[in-house]
């Protein structure tokens, strides 16, 4: 699959994933269940792999 992006999108998406991927460290670090810090962490991968796909630093301007 491709997805088209501009510059400012990817910025977006970026920033978005970043605040994702900083709170499910949080949630996980607060968890005691076993399986649940299991499954948050197997997500947690793919919201990674998916941001380091995207191009760094791309921004449009007015």
């Amino acid at each position: 699959m491709e997805i088209q992006l501009t510059g400012t999108e990817v910025h977006e998406l970026r920033e978005v994933l970043e605040s994702v991927l900083s709170g499910i460290d949080r949630e996980i670090a607060g968890l005691a269940d076993p399986e649940t810090r299991k499954e948050l962490g197997k997500r947690k991968d793919a919201l990674r792999s998916i941001k380091d796909k995207l191009p760094a630093g791309l921004i449009e301007t007015a």
